[in-house]
């Protein structure tokens, strides 16, 4: 078998803070350390001006090229630094990388012939540098995981169909992350938040690159999908637990880039992995935002929790042939049976008579901009532009059933439960 190795960093346990961050300055740590490269004529790594300053200001970093129909791990090692054991102080690692296609970047540590498996964080950005944060924390403990003498990075972890340059700077590894940063429910992503995560999935704060009547926020979370990642996703901690003794319904807006893309919801209690619970969803349309809703109401929930988990085609890696870009916004918890009482009184709106069989009234104090019916597992049955106090909806070609209804008051949103 093929030496999986790619950027092999050595650290004595003595000196490690001392090789701290692993730069290619000319007085940088990995600068003074001798490299390799293997696997399907890689070019010699050499160390070279930074191609763009913005980001990363370092005046030399690493560059390396991995061939066309090469080994997804051909790469670069290096070794005779020592070695060191894996603990919660070192368990964070972070690398600079500046690529012009999306892939994932992997890490494992290697105990000399013997290896952890690796750990898959993909790139969300090109042509511009971008931190990647890899927690491997999962890996201690293991037999491999104590005098390492490799920490193996592979920065284009994919089939290649051309020759890519990855260029690649500041290695660092810290205690274990506190990341993702905490927040509260709703979550709009105007304000940038950190998630964590796993097998090659990661929410970004972006701009909003759709713009519309659907939905005019100016920035959105953005996952991209590998196609070879049937689980990856990304996780989130909330900085107050949500009390499912009071709430019970999740929301949230996603444009996704086909029909039919499994979304699933996750909620869990971070301090018991073994206390949670799941929803999966339907999209229903395709190059559009639509709001998906996952009703926790029947399941029966032990705990209050306060960390969620987002998978975006749950069990799917895709044809093969490309990474799948999804994004997300406004995603807000609520109570479905206070919902669905006539007087909702944060946006003094009233909705009767529920259940209803013909018609469905709805009037407020302020303008309705409009309303959108789903059913209970996120299918959009009805939209309508409102742009008035009231309105009286025609729900008579519905089907028997339960529905949600999400309406919009001067940029607020909410959202309520009627039985037809």
């Amino acid at each position: 078998m093929k030496k999986i190795t790619l950027l092999i960093l050595l650290i004595t346990s003595i000196g490690f803070s001392q090789t701290n961050p692993i730069d290619f300055e000319t007085s940088g740590n990995g600068a003074s350390w001798d490299w390799n490269v293997f696997e399907n004529d890689t070019p010699a790594l050499e160390f070279v001006e930074n191609p763009n300053a913005t980001g990363n200001t370092s005046a030399t970093v690493a560059k390396i090229t991995v061939k066309q129909g090469g080994a997804d791990y051909a790469g670069t090692n290096t070794n005779g630094q020592g070695t060191f054991d894996l603990s919660e102080a070192n368990s964070t690692v972070r690398i600079w990388v500046y690529k012009t296609v999306i892939s994932d970047v992997g890490i494992k540590f290697e105990q000399g012939a013997a290896s952890t498996g690796e750990i898959k964080v993909a790139n969300t950005k090109i042509n511009e540098w971008e931190e990647i944060v890899f927690d491997m924390s999962p890996k201690i403990g293991e037999a491999q995981s104590t005098d390492i003498t490799g920490v193996v990075v592979f920065p284009d972890f994919a089939a290649r169909t051309q020759d890519n340059t990855i260029y690649f700077d500041n290695i660092t590894f810290t205690a274990k992350s506190t990341l993702p940063v905490t927040v509260a429910l709703p979550l709009d992503f105007e304000t940038a938040t950190t998630w964590g995560d796993f097998n090659g999935g990661v929410v970004t704060t972006e701009t909003n690159p759709f713009n519309n009547a659907d939905n005019t926020s100016s920035n959105v979370g953005k996952m991209v999908k590998s196609a070879g990642e049937v689980y990856g996703g990304s996780s989130l901690v909330l900085s107050a637990p949500i009390d499912f003794a009071n709430n019970d319904t999740f929301t949230l807006k996603v444009y996704s880039p086909r029909v039919g893309a499994k979304v699933l919801l996750k909620v869990e209690n971070s301090g018991d992995a073994g206390v949670n619970f799941e929803k999966e969803v339907l999209t229903t349309v395709a190059n559009a935002w639509e709001t998906l809703t996952f009703d926790y109401a029947a399941i029966s929930k032990t705990a209050s929790y306060n960390k969620l988990v987002l998978i975006f085609d749950n069990g799917t890696q895709g044809d093969g042939s490309a990474n799948f870009t999804f994004y997300i916004d406004d995603i807000a918890v609520s109570n479905s049976a206070t919902a669905s009482v006539s007087d909702n009184t944060f946006l003094k709106i009233s909705m009767y008579p529920n259940p209803a069989s013909s018609k469905l009234n709805i009037s407020a104090k302020n303008t309705i901009k409009n309303a959108t019916i789903y059913t209970v597992l996120g299918r959009q049955v009805m939209r309508l532009e409102i742009n008035k106090n009231s309105e009286s909806i025609d729900i008579s070609n519905l089907a028997s059933g339960t529905y949600l209804i999400k309406y919009t008051i001067q940029n607020a949103t909410g959202t309520a439960k009627f039985i037809k």
